[in-house]
């Protein structure tokens, strides 16, 4: 009696309650904390509409499942989480909608597919549209990485598939943008030159350009240094790219309590003097030092980071156009993004003149390296002579003997102030109080101003001359470098208040079946999978026949 209540209670279990258990060894179906604090937020109908749909190859119908699969468990957790899957070839008037979703950021991806009819080309949309209280927020589900295989690129886009998803439902449910100060005033990157990156962060933030040599004046004509400290404290983050002017002690002091204050701050700085254009004057030029001449290495030491004057060359290289061809130009390195989860999986960043830097101890204070050269590069201690010659001789890797090299750096931890144990500057005054050590906050130093800076149009007919492109896309190569991503990241993960940046850290494996293992014994397999269901079958048929004999015999 005891066992056939217990039986009927669990039957009325499994009508009333849900359960769900993971037992991959990834936990590849449980949601991480970020994701599932988001989902809490949903009070009304969430939709989510993928267009990932369609007859496709197994890689993207592995990405396809997938996405399923984390929906599902959206849905699990929250029941206002709708979703659908739609194909966008199959719709009415199509090229009309698939024109729209290309306006929203979800572009065509085209598949090589085998058929009966020889090969054809599939076009494939991998992105999602979501869609809560009259906004929207796109999420794109096929990474764009540098890979040569095909299956490896899915399974990236399988694991940052919760990311992907999640980052775009934080958009959607933030209200309040953070603010992002684009420092100027010591002759940075100009407008135009940050455009690119500008605009990708706008999507998440409010971005503003902010002087810090546009002071309001007291009445007396001195500036009011408060007024700028407290507008300079109402951004979460604050960017100097490509500096060419010296700091005043005043600039570094004010920059200083900003990060005491728990600002974030992100350093794009340039080693050695040395420009492209340079070139256009004659068939070489000196790079020079550069980083002495911005009166911030102490600034830098004291947080625990020292930028070289030297010059990276890099086997792994982008390359330049000499009217001809696209040529490797060793002085532009691919660097490679390291296993951290602000950077983890990012197409290689393209630098133009980049220096090393350095990691230095510093109480209190955790580096994480995010960008290293590659196994076959070298450093050369400026002045150094740039010479087109290097364009036309082939690198030979045998003479790049050194190997990853940093060019980009994560501080995080309590900072102490580069003035705790110094006078603050003069022009400060009494009114400003001085912090001498931050609450837990975090950095990001870079040892190439170009990271940032984005190119203008000058090749494309369709587009305006001078039209500022997105940053990281080479107009010369038609390549998209990893660039914009590795600013966002880098962004989003030191203001993450979320844990979200965490997800892209999830690793799954791929298991691919043997494949020569799989032509030489198919037919083995394919024998037992048509007959063993078969052959169990019938010894089960057997058995049962055998066990009623036995039972009615005695009877």
């Amino acid at each position: 009696g005891v066992y056939v209540g217990a039986a009927i209670l669990l039957l009325l279990l499994s009508f009333t309650a849900r359960f769900r258990f993971d037992l991959t060894e990834e936990q590849r179906f449980s949601l991480s904390e970020g994701t599932e604090s988001l989902l809490s937020q949903i009070e009304e109908p969430l939709l989510i509409k993928v267009y990932l749909s369609g007859d496709f190859p197994a890689g993207f119908e592995r990405l396809q499942r997938e996405t399923q699969h984390q929906l599902e468990e959206w849905s699990a957790k929250n029941g206002n989480v709708f979703f659908e899957f739609i194909n966008p070839n199959t719709v009415d008037n199509a090229n009309e909608f698939k024109n729209q979703l290309g306006t929203k950021g979800i572009n065509a991806v085209q598949l090589q597919v085998q058929n009966n009819d020889g090969q054809s080309v599939l076009n494939v949309f991998p992105g999602a549209i979501l869609s809560y209280q009259e906004r929207e927020a796109t999420a794109v589900l096929l990474e764009d990485v540098m890979v040569y295989d095909p299956a490896a690129q899915v399974n990236i886009s399988i694991q940052q598939l919760e990311f992907n998803l999640a980052k775009a439902l934080n958009t959607l449910l933030t209200t309040d943008k953070p603010k992002v100060a684009m420092i100027t005033g010591h002759g940075e990157l100009s407008a135009v030159e940050t455009a690119g990156i500008g605009l990708a962060l706008s999507e998440n933030y409010t971005v503003d350009r902010f002087s810090m040599t546009a002071y309001k004046a007291l009445p007396n004509g001195d500036p009011d240094l408060q007024d700028m400290v407290r507008r300079l404290n109402t951004y979460k983050c604050a960017i100097v790219a490509k500096p060419t002017e010296a700091f005043s002690e005043l600039d570094k002091y004010l920059l200083d309590q900003y990060v005491m204050g728990g600002g974030k701050l992100m350093w794009f700085i340039d080693g050695v003097h040395a420009e492209m254009d340079s070139l256009s004057f004659g068939p070489e030029f000196l790079a020079y030092p550069a980083i002495y001449d911005l009166n911030i290495v102490d600034l830098l030491f004291k947080y625990g980071v020292r930028i070289n004057a030297d010059v990276i060359q890099d086997v792994r290289c982008g390359g330049v156009n000499d009217r001809r061809s696209i040529q490797p130009w060793v002085y532009f390195p691919l660097l490679a993004a390291q296993n951290h989860p602000a950077v983890q999986n990012l197409n290689a960043v393209k630098g133009e003149f980049v220096s090393t830097l350095d990691t230095l101890e510093s109480p209190g204070i955790q580096s994480s390296i995010l960008l290293r050269t590659s196994i076959n590069s070298k450093s050369v201690a400026a002045p150094h002579t740039v010479s087109l010659e290097a364009l036309y001789n082939r690198p030979d890797p045998r003479a790049f003997t050194q190997r990853d090299l940093v060019t980009g750096v994560l501080l995080e931890g309590k900072f102490s102030s580069a003035y705790a144990q110094r006078i603050a500057p003069k022009a400060a005054g009494e009114g400003l109080p001085q912090l001498k050590e931050s609450p837990t906050s975090a950095m990001a130093v870079f040892s190439d101003g170009d990271f940032i800076r984005n190119q203008v149009n000058l090749i494309n007919p369709e587009l305006p001359r001078g039209q500022p492109l997105p940053l990281g896309y080479d107009q010369y190569t038609g390549i998209q470098y990893g660039n914009d991503d590795l600013v966002l990241n880098v962004v989003d993960y030191m203001l993450d208040d979320k844990g979200l940046m965490q997800t892209r850290t999830r690793d799954f494996k791929l298991r691919l079946l043997d494949g020569e293992k799989l032509v030489a014994e198919a037919g083995k397999w394919k024998l037992i999978n048509v007959a063993l269901p078969e052959v169990l079958l019938l010894l089960a048929a057997l058995l049962f026949n055998l066990l009623r004999r036995r039972k009615y015999a005695h009877s």
